[in-house]
């Protein structure tokens, strides 16, 4: 197992506050130091927006970046060859679940219309001081919408921001700049190791399934290609001689489940009755499936949208049910279908009128060859890697911890500076 226990910098340091304070006269922030002023963003910047840019513009090799409201990737959208802006400034997320999310730009660079900009009027206050003075107040202007938030323009314009004199905003901005680094360089480090504990536990799923747990195991060829070397004990055959198709309808009152890539197949939250109308005028036609049985998703097959059945109930119509016979673990072959080659096989046996869109139907997936160890071999392979995945499933939830938790840390290291809490 990976260790998790890897020490974390400790970007903190002893700080005093400042010689006295005053009331700011705004609600959320209480009390300032002294000597500094409350302003309004609109008396700061000039406010902006980005301009429509659509997909279709994109150029895989473009050469200047285009942000939007998006906040993954940094925000960054694509790519093309033209630029609008070429000067520090700072942009935010104008709506969705992130609204108010600001980020720092340089150079030359392109946003879009949903994508709010700000550029420095004059040198009296730094644009990145005020970056960090942002991500500690646009959480007290957000506007309710349906899509979540809003932080318009309008909205943007009336932000209050504190503002040192520009001596300490320079020292401040070195400050956080400085430490925020190294909690981020603390949390990439974290991440990556989320990153390993996954590989790993691939790695160790693709092994157990397909050479299992005796690695002094004499091998053989499998006599499939694409499967290569089994135990020489081990048997291959096509799978319809290890499940069978069910379509079995007429049962309206199961719980209805659902198959996803990540996690397999789970019963779907349905919170009252008229939810679960919404989703079908009959349940008649959905299909029954039974614990342990195999279930896939047609159209997500090759993406790995399968699993085994936690309980019994309904899934869609669209999805393929398989029932596994007497020398079949179904837990075995719910690990085996995710290995890289049987991913692979599912993509070569796959039809439809777009790659996207193909669609693994039974009758192709059934003649696939599947790897066959003996029954107590998939059971213990199976108690195997179900121990394995508890414990980098633990490992992983706490990696995960540590990383809200220095988020957290660098949210009210920012806050404290930016608000005079401490003194730099």
């Amino acid at each position: 197992m990976i260790d998790t226990t890897t020490t974390n910098p400790t970007p903190t340091q002893t700080h005093t506050r400042y010689p006295a304070y005053k009331d700011s006269g705004v609600d959320w922030l209480g009390e300032i130091p002294a000597h500094w002023e409350v302003k309004r963003i609109k008396f700061l910047f000039n406010i902006g927006r980005g301009r429509v840019i659509s997909q279709q513009e994109l150029i895989e090799d473009g050469l200047y970046p285009v942000f939007s409201s998006q906040t993954k990737d940094d925000g960054v959208l694509g790519y093309i060859n033209t630029y609008d802006f070429d000067y520090e400034q700072i942009t935010w997320t104008t709506d969705g679940a992130n609204a108010g999310t600001v980020f720092l730009r340089s150079g030359k660079h392109n946003c879009t219309n949903v994508c709010g900009t700000l550029k420095s009027k004059d040198n009296k206050s730094l644009t990145n001081y005020v970056f960090y003075a942002l991500q500690s107040v646009t959480q007290f202007y957000k506007r309710p919408d349906t899509n979540g938030a809003k932080i318009m323009n309008g909205e943007m314009a009336e932000i209050q921001v504190i503002l040192p004199p520009l001596a300490e905003q320079t020292r401040i901005t070195k400050f956080l700049d400085q430490k925020t680094a190294q909690i981020d360089q603390a949390i990439a480090q974290k991440e990556r190791l989320i990153q390993l504990l996954n590989e790993q536990r691939q790695v160790m799923i693709h092994r157990a399934v397909t050479r299992g747990l005796n690695p002094d195991a004499p091998m053989k060829d499998s006599g499939v290609d694409w499967i290569g070397e089994i135990p020489a004990h081990w048997e291959v055959s096509r799978i319809n001689w290890l499940f069978s198709e069910k379509d079995e309808t007429g049962y309206p009152n199961l719980p209805l489940l659902i198959v996803s890539i990540n996690s397999g197949v789970t019963v779907r939250d349905m919170d009252d009755n008229e939810n679960r109308k919404q989703l079908a005028e009959d349940f008649n036609v959905y299909k029954r499936t039974l614990a342990g049985d195999i279930a896939f998703n047609k159209m997500r097959m090759w993406q790995g949208a399968v699993g085994v059945v936690p309980q019994d109930g309904l899934v869609s119509p669209d999805y393929v049910v398989a029932r596994p016979g007497n020398i079949v673990n179904s837990a075995y072959y719910g690990y085996l279908f995710k290995t890289r080659e049987y991913l692979a096989e599912f993509v070569k046996h796959s039809h439809g009128i777009a790659w996207d869109r193909n669609r693994l139907y039974w009758e192709d997936f059934k003649t696939i060859f599947a790897i066959v160890p003996p029954l107590d071999e998939q059971n213990q392979i199976v108690d195997f890697l179900n121990t394995q995945q508890r414990e980098i499933a633990f490992a992983t939830k706490m990696v995960q911890t540590q990383i809200q938790k220095l988020q957290e840390l660098k949210s009210t290291l920012i806050n404290s500076a930016v608000t005079g809490k401490i003194k730099v």
